[in-house]
């Protein structure tokens, strides 16, 4: 009699990290531009008028630019400032920031 060859188990499910409370739909994910980004943010859009800014490490959010009307559906980090965040919102602005708390920097409003 052959021994039949046993099968390898498949890998268990990752475990996050840390979870995240949104409390409301995920629209829109930012994450920063390079590894070497000295804040370790995303930045998160979801059905509130809001961005919100989540620390990588802790899961926590650590601050939520406030200025839209409606929800963000667009986020971009600058891929040469890595504090500068831009954000679009459906009211139709475009909005940029500075993440290190000198708030909305920029309006761009087309009506």
């Amino acid at each position: 009699m052959v021994a039949s060859p046993r099968l390898a188990q498949p890998p268990a499910p990752a475990q996050p990290a840390a979870e995240i409370p949104l409390n409301s739909p995920l629209h829109v994910m930012a994450l920063p531009s390079c590894s070497a980004s000295p804040h370790g943010l995303v930045a998160i859009g979801t059905t509130d008028p809001e961005v919100r800014l989540v620390d990588l490490l802790s899961g926590h959010a650590s601050q939520c630019l406030l200025g839209h009307r409606e929800p963000v559906k667009a986020l971009c980090w600058s891929p040469v400032q890595p504090f500068m965040l831009c954000s679009g919102g459906v009211d139709g602005t475009l909005r940029l920031w500075d993440v290190r708390g000198a708030g909305c920097l920029g309006l761009l409003n087309p009506s």
